[in-house]
C-alpha cells in the first residue's frame, strides 16, 4: 500500500481533481484506491455524491484512533475499485483535539494503520487542504511521496516554494527521512498563451532538482462538467484531451515507480 499525499499551499490548482480523476484511472486499471479527503471544505466528498451529513469520515476515524480504538467502518465505495473517506466542516473540532494531542503530526499516520488492519488497498491518495499547519503535517508524515499539483502562474509557483520549506523540515524534524516529492504536476495548461510557456520554462529552471512530469494536463470547462455529474472525465468524456492527459499521467507515474502500466 503506497501512501500519496497531493498537495499544493496555493489554493485552487486542481489538486481535488486531481485526486479523482488520478484515483479513478487507476481504479480503471484494477488497482485497489482509497481517496481521503484531508480538506475540511469537502471538496473531493461532493465531488463523490457524499452528503455533508454523512457520519462515516476521515476525522472520526482519527478520534477512534486517538481513543485507542480500532476503526469499526470501512471508507465509503463510490465503485469498483474505488474508496473514499469523507470529511466536512466538522472536522474542526478534530483538528482542534489533535492540536491538544502528544504526536499531533502522527494521527493520520496511525488512523491508516489502524486502517490497514482490515482493509488493503494498492494506493492512498490523500487531499490536502492550502494548509501549513498541523493537518498538513499529517498529510505528509503518513505519505510516502508528495504529488505536487501547479498551474503554470506565480503565484502557484510560489506555493511551491512555501511547500518545500516545509516538506524539508518535515523530513528533518519529524522523522521522514524518506519521504520523497514523486513530481511535479502541471495542471490547467493553456500552451496557446506565451505567459503558461514562459510559466513553465521558469518551473522547469526553479525546481530542477525536482522531476516534473512531462504530461501537462489541459484546461478544459468538460472536466467541470463531469464533476457536475460525479463523474471521471475519462469515463464520461474518453476522447477529451484532458481524460487522454491523466491516462499518459498515470502511465508516466507508473513507469517512474517500476509499476505495471495495466492496460483498461
Amino acid at each position: 500500500m503506497k501512501t500519496i499525499a497531493v498537495s499544493n499551499h496555493k489554493g485552487g490548482v486542481g489538486k481535488t481533481t486531481t485526486v479523482f480523476n488520478m484515483g479513478s484511472e487507476l481504479a480503471k486499471r484494477g488497482y485497489k484506491v482509497v481517496m481521503v479527503d484531508f480538506d475540511m471544505q469537502g471538496n473531493l466528498s461532493t465531488i463523490c455524491g457524499i452528503p455533508e451529513t454523512y457520519d462515516n469520515t476521515i476525522y472520526k476515524a482519527i478520534e477512534m484512533t486517538m481513543d485507542g480504538k480500532d476503526i469499526s467502518q470501512e471508507p465509503v465505495k463510490i465503485k469498483d475499485n474505488l474508496y473514499i473517506w469523507p470529511c466536512n466542516l466538522a472536522m474542526g473540532s478534530t483538528i482542534i483535539k489533535i492540536n491538544a494531542s502528544m504526536g499531533s503530526e502522527k494521527w493520520l499516520k496511525f488512523t491508516l494503520e489502524n486502517l490497514k488492519k482490515h482493509f488493503d488497498a494498492d494506493y492512498i491518495l490523500i487531499d490536502c487542504a492550502p494548509s501549513i499547519m498541523v493537518d498538513f503535517q499529517n498529510a505528509l508524515v503518513a505519505a510516502d511521496e508528495v504529488i505536487i499539483v501547479a498551474n503554470p502562474t506565480k503565484l502557484s509557483t510560489d506555493g511551491i516554494i512555501s511547500l518545500m520549506t516545509q516538506y524539508r523540515n518535515i523530513k528533518k524534524y519529524l522523522d521522514k527521512p524518506n519521504l520523497k516529492i514523486a513530481g511535479i504536476l502541471m495542471n490547467r495548461v493553456d500552451l496557446r498563451t506565451n505567459y503558461t510557456k514562459v510559466m513553465i520554462d521558469y518551473s522547469e529552471e526553479v525546481f530542477k532538482e525536482l522531476n516534473i512530469f512531462k504530461t501537462l494536463i489541459p484546461t478544459s470547462v468538460k472536466v467541470d462538467e463531469c464533476i457536475l455529474l460525479n463523474n471521471y472525465i475519462g469515463d464520461c468524456l474518453p476522447n477529451n484531451p484532458v481524460a487522454k492527459a491523466y491516462k499518459l499521467f498515470v502511465d508516466e507515474y507508473l513507469e517512474n515507480n517500476n509499476m505495471e502500466v495495466k492496460a483498461v
